[in-house]
C-alpha cells in the first residue's frame, strides 16, 4: 500500500509497470540503487514496481533514464496533492447535526498510519495502511458540541462510515489512501452500516466488543463469507492480563505497545496467541521492535520506516 509522509522538500513517485519477474527484478534493483541519492523506498504491488517518496528533482531526472530503459516510467507528486477542504461552521443545533456531518469532507478528519511488515534480515516492507478518523480534529470542527462524549461518539461513527463510501470516489481515493494501489486496509466500520465491503477489507473493533462473544464471532463469520477480517483493538498491557486474548474470535489483534507488555502477565497471555495475529501499534524506537521480534510480531505500526 501506499501514503505519503510530509515532508519539507518536494516529493514524487516514480513508477515502473514490470509485467514479467525479470522485469521487475531490474527495475527493483535500479530503483533501489536510486533510493540511496534521491530518498524514499521501493514497493512493488499490482505488478508496478515504484520508489515512493523520492525528491522530485532527482526522480524526475531519474524517469527520464529509467523510461529510455525499460519503458513506461510514470512520475507523479506524492503524497498526492489533495484539494483542499473548506472549513465549516460548527452545527448550528442537534437537529442539524447529522445532515451537518453527512456533508463534512472526510479529508478534513482523516487520518492514516502505516504499517510495516518486518523481515528476516533486520529490515522492513510497507506492509498495510489504517484509515481512522481523528477525534481530537472532529471535536474542535463540532464546537460545544464536540465536548459531549456521547456526541462525540456518534459523530465518529458516522464519519467511520463515510470514510468507506468516500473511498468509491476517485478524488478522495487517491487523496485518503495515497498514490498506487493498496496491499491491505484497516477500517472502523459500525456493524449496522450495511455498506458494500471491498475484499480484503479489516475490519477494526474496539475491545469492548469482546463483552458480547456471540455477536462478535458471527460479524467475524459474515465479514469472512465477503473476504474481509476482523481486527480488535484497545489490548494493552493491562487490558491483556484481563481477557484471554487467544479465545478471541478475532483474525487480528492489535497490541498497543508500552515497556509494560514485556511483564510476565502480559507475557504469559500472549504465550498462546499465533504471532501471525499480532499487530504491534506505536513501534516508533529500538525498544518496541526488538520486543517485537523477540515475540515473533512481523507486522508493525509505526510514524516513521524501520
Amino acid at each position: 500500500m501506499r501514503e505519503g509522509f510530509a515532508t519539507p522538500a518536494p516529493r514524487a513517485t516514480l513508477r515502473l509497470a514490470a509485467a514479467t519477474p525479470e522485469r521487475r527484478r531490474v527495475a527493483h534493483a535500479l530503483l533501489a540503487e536510486a533510493a540511496r541519492g534521491a530518498g524514499g523506498h521501493v514497493e512493488e504491488a499490482a505488478g508496478e514496481v515504484c520508489l515512493v517518496g523520492a525528491e522530485a528533482g532527482r526522480a524526475g531526472r531519474l524517469r527520464d533514464l529509467l523510461d529510455r530503459l525499460l519503458g513506461g516510467a510514470v512520475l507523479t507528486p506524492w503524497p498526492a496533492p489533495p484539494l483542499a477542504p473548506a472549513t465549516p461552521a460548527p452545527p448550528a443545533n442537534l437537529a442539524a447535526l447529522d445532515p451537518w456531518l453527512d456533508a463534512l469532507d472526510p479529508l478534513l478528519v482523516a487520518r492514516r498510519r502505516r504499517g510495516w511488515r518486518l523481515d528476516a534480515q533486520g529490515g522492513a516492507v510497507p506492509g498495510f495502511l489504517r484509515l481512522d478518523v481523528a477525534r481530537d480534529v472532529l471535536a474542535g470542527l463540532l464546537g460545544t458540541y464536540g465536548a459531549d462524549a456521547d456526541l462525540l461518539d456518534h459523530a465518529q461513527r458516522r464519519m467511520e462510515a463515510r470514510l468507506l463510501a468516500a473511498l468509491a470516489e476517485a478524488r478522495l481515493r487517491q487523496a485518503l489512501l495515497g498514490a498506487g494501489p493498496v496491499r491491505r486496509l484497516h477500517l472502523k466500520l459500525p456493524a449496522e452500516s450495511g455498506a458494500a465491503l471491498p475484499q480484503g477489507l479489516v475490519v477494526t473493533v474496539p475491545l469492548a466488543a469482546a463483552a458480547d462473544p456471540v455477536t462478535l464471532a458471527a460479524r467475524r463469520a459474515a465479514l469472512a463469507a465477503a473476504g474481509c477480517s476482523l481486527e480488535m483493538e484497545g489490548l494493552d498491557a493491562e487490558a491483556l492480563t484481563l481477557v484471554e486474548p487467544a479465545a478471541l474470535p478475532m483474525d487480528l489483534l492489535r497490541l498497543a505497545w508500552s515497556p509494560a507488555l514485556a511483564a510476565d502477565g502480559p507475557r504469559r497471555a500472549l504465550a498462546g496467541v499465533d504471532p501471525a495475529r499480532l499487530v504491534l501499534a506505536g513501534a516508533d524506537g529500538t525498544e518496541a521492535r526488538d520486543w517485537a521480534r523477540r515475540q515473533g510480531i512481523v507486522q508493525i505500526e509505526s510514524e516513521t520506516p524501520p
